[in-house]
């Protein structure tokens, strides 16, 4: 799952709307002269030409007042309050955008607690903001105490993750941007309420005038929410907050930006090969071993997750098939000698812990044993079509929920589903590759 910069988008869009009529039309004023640092008198005379007849002037004092911000706020607010009623009326649109700005005056530091890992080692991202203006700094993160009710749980990882990643760019080895992964946020209530939180309005927080807060990102690579760091090499961080004005001089001209000083972690050891670098969850690989054909599953994750080894023939076990394809037509053979048929046959020891890269067996058959199979089904030349297996497995926390209390704090229920499944309880559909029964070897499958 990825996030936008969807506060951005909406806060400066909104603030920018109010000077459509101010800033539509031509542009061409540079950058610099822009952005340069104001003096009082400076301020004084752009707040005048507001009013002025010529379009051109009225324009580029609105421009230069947006990039100036909160040191021209004071008298905006004497313009508001005084002077003629159509640089008062500007001049309340200036101060209406203004309460929009994000991080204005704000220094953002980042800190990683460690500078050199293994790409499975878990660090912390400290993140200081310091209010350096005379006036309050409006923050889409939740600093108080009082917005952080729920310290040390999956739901403040993920929000404090969500909250620093929209503006954190992160440029690792071959300068290949990296993104953010965050697992399924339906697994946890919590979770849930915080995403949804921030695909809405977002939480908001001030700095008052001379404060500083720090905000410590727990896992930043390692966390239900993460940005997982997994070939060896130089990471670049730098939090990068540009709003998105809908006049394109103020974008260009970086109005509002703030940037933090880049910082750097290296990773020293690489994931397996075999963890997929686009978020792929598992695969399932057929392999030829001398008469046998044996699936296996792949975790294809940078987390370790569990695989259930309970085989039946509908949820909560798993399902694994081994199809035999001749000329098109399917015939499909369960996997399981021994089928659970009741939910009291599922055993806790059988949600098997699985580390990144692993792979565990899953089910083997030998070639006589399929071709014996294939011609009580009356195949007489089974030795000639393809043969693949499938694995699926809907027991999760989603099953678990949709069965409303007949399992969730219910005494009735097998014990091993009265609280919430662990969380990262492999479940969905996989097929492997296809080997030919004549073939010796085939097709790797990893991917």
């Amino acid at each position: 799952m990825r996030f936008g910069s969807v506060r951005s988008r909406i806060s400066w869009l909104l603030g920018a709307a109010l000077l459509l009529g101010a800033l539509c039309g031509a542009w061409g004023e540079p950058p610099a002269r822009l952005t340069a640092p104001a003096t009082p008198a400076e301020i004084d005379q752009l707040i005048h030409d507001l009013g002025h007849t010529a379009y051109d002037r009225r324009r580029f004092a609105t421009r230069r007042l947006c990039a100036i911000g909160s040191p021209a706020r004071r008298q905006l607010i004497a313009a508001q309050q005084g002077g003629s009623p159509e640089i008062a009326l500007r001049a309340e649109h200036l101060l209406d955008v203004f309460k929009q700005f994000m991080f204005s005056g704000v220094e953002v530091e980042l800190a990683p607690s460690r500078s050199q890992i293994e790409w499975d080692e878990s660090i912390d991202l400290r993140v200081t903001l310091t209010n350096h203006s005379e006036f309050p700094a409006r923050v889409p993160m939740e600093l108080s105490t009082a917005m952080r009710g729920d310290e040390g749980t999956d739901a403040r990882q993920v929000a404090d993750m969500l909250d620093v990643s929209e503006w954190l760019h992160v440029t690792g080895p071959k300068d290949c941007a990296w993104g953010l992964r965050v697992d399924d946020i339906n697994l946890d209530d919590g979770v849930t309420a915080a995403v949804q939180k921030r695909l809405t309005d977002g939480p908001f927080d001030t700095l008052a005038p001379g404060q500083q807060r720090t905000l410590v990102v727990k896992d930043f690579n390692r966390g239900w929410a993460r940005i997982p760091m997994l070939d060896a090499g130089r990471y670049h961080l730098q939090f990068d907050y540009r709003p998105e004005w809908s006049d394109p001089v103020l974008f260009d001209a970086g109005v509002g930006r703030v940037q933090s000083p880049e910082v750097v972690v290296t990773v020293t050891t690489p994931a397996p090969a075999t963890v997929s670098r686009r978020g792929v969850e598992a695969s399932v690989k057929l392999e030829r071993q001398g008469a046998s054909f044996v699936a296996r599953l792949i975790n294809r994750t940078d987390q370790t997750i569990l695989v259930n080894h309970n085989f039946g023939s509908s949820p909560p076990f798993a399902v694994g098939r081994w199809v035999y394809d001749g000329d098109g037509v399917m015939h499909e053979f369960s996997a399981s000698d021994r089928p659970g048929n009741s939910w009291s046959d599922f055993r806790a020891d059988a949600l098997r812990p699985l580390e990144p890269g692993g792979s565990v067996e899953l089910s083997r058959i030998t070639v006589p044993e399929l071709l014996r199979r294939l011609a009580a089904k009356g195949v007489a030349d089974g030795d000639t079509g393809e043969l693949y297996y499938t694995y699926s497995s809907l027991c999760d926390r989603n099953w678990q929920r949709r069965q409303g209390d007949t399992l969730l704090g219910n005494d009735a229920a097998p014990e091993v589903f009265r609280a919430l499944l662990p969380r990262r309880l492999l479940a969905g559909w996989y097929t492997s590759n296809r080997l030919g029964l004549r073939e010796p070897h085939g097709p790797s499958g990893n991917d």
